[in-house]
This record gives structure tokens, C-alpha cells and sequence, in this order.
């Protein structure tokens, strides 16, 4: 490789994660269902939901759900209706690094 007339460069590690941009939480057209989107991270390897509600719901497991992708934009189904919730988003890569979003506040309801 050094003798090939190419430069030779070396792969820095990443030692950080930046915040996610971009964070949104819509509702669609499914009956508690919701789209999260934010920017692709670099080094980001896993993104967690944490849906966090802020009304009263019947189903005590419910009170706080995690979901996880490996993609920056994902569907979450199986929400209660008419709930008000936090959602906030963390973003995992190697190394323990993690980083999250500022948490957005929103009614899960289904857009006709």
C-alpha cells in the first residue's frame, strides 16, 4: 500500500456522539401510531424511544415504553389514543457513548 502512490490514511475513532437533530414525532393515519425521524448520527449504532405518559392510562405496564431500531426513522405502534406523552430519543453507539433528544410533548392521536 505505501508503495502504490495512494495516501495512506488512518481511521480516527469516534469518541462522541452529537445530540440528534432534526427530532420529530407525528401522528399518522393508524390509530395510535406515530412516526419518529431524526438525522442519521455517526458512530450511532441503535435508537431507543422512551415514551413516557403524562395522563392517566388503564394499563399500569404502559406508564413508561421503551422501542428500539437501528434506524434514524421508525413506526411505533401499540400507544394509547387520546394519551398525552414525552417522547425522547437516545442514540447508542459503541463504547457506551450515548446522546439524546430534548423530550417533545405530544397528544397521540390519529390523523384523518
Amino acid at each position: 500500500m505505501l508503495s502504490s502512490g495512494f495516501t495512506v490514511t488512518e481511521k480516527k475513532p469516534i469518541n462522541h456522539l452529537d445530540d440528534p437533530e432534526n427530532f420529530t414525532v407525528k401522528n399518522t393515519t393508524k390509530e395510535g401510531v406515530v412516526a419518529v425521524n431524526c438525522d442519521k448520527l455517526v458512530g450511532a449504532t441503535n435508537y431507543m424511544l422512551e415514551v413516557v405518559y403524562k395522563t392517566v392510562v388503564t394499563d399500569p405496564y404502559k406508564l413508561k415504553v421503551t422501542f428500539n431500531s437501528t434506524r434514524c426513522r421508525f413506526e411505533v405502534s401499540g400507544l394509547v389514543e387520546g394519551a398525552e406523552a414525552s417522547f425522547q430519543l437516545i442514540a447508542t453507539g459503541s463504547k457506551f457513548k450515548i446522546s439524546s433528544t430534548q423530550p417533545i410533548i405530544k397528544v397521540i392521536k390519529r390523523n384523518d
